[in-house]
């Protein structure tokens, strides 16, 4: 889809792919469509410039998550919640190899979609990483305004 847009679309486009080996395997392939490492490996931008694509950034404590390894990766965006926000809504799996590290149960995300509506504002804070990096990305400037609300 990326690849496509890349070549008629004018307006800013941002592809966010999860930072798992899935996610990342499909990031790398778009190297072959015409996309190139931009502002660092994590974000690539196609040769017309419009359509970028990022991987999520690591949130704080979950750097296991995302080793250099990407055969090893199970980042994925569902991680920004707390843990024991995924354990309550049964998304977090079983610990990879007797560590803390867990993929997300797919069977559940549909719903966990829908549940997460209803949590406090402070479970969304380490979505702020990933906010950070989409602005930096698409090259928008806080305003004072936008500041004052941090």
């Amino acid at each position: 889809m990326l690849e496509a847009l890349a070549w008629y679309e004018l307006r800013s486009v941002v592809g966010v792919f999860d930072n798992d080996k899935t996610g990342a395997e499909q990031f790398q392939s778009l190297r072959n469509a015409g996309f190139s490492n931009h502002m660092s490996d994590k974000h690539i931008r196609h040769r017309k410039g419009a359509v970028q694509s990022i991987l999520i950034p690591t949130p704080p404590g979950r750097d296991a998550f995302a080793p250099e390894d990407v055969a090893t990766r199970v980042l994925e965006m569902e991680h920004y919640y707390s843990d024991s926000v995924l354990h309550r809504f049964g998304v977090a799996g079983e610990g990879l190899y007797g560590s803390s590290v867990f993929k997300i149960r797919d069977q559940h995300k549909a719903r966990f979609t829908q549940d997460v509506a209803a949590l406090d504002a402070s479970e969304f804070s380490s979505f702020r990483n990933l906010f950070d990096e989409l602005t930096r990305v698409i090259g928008i400037i806080p305003t004072a305004t936008a500041d004052q609300g941090r």
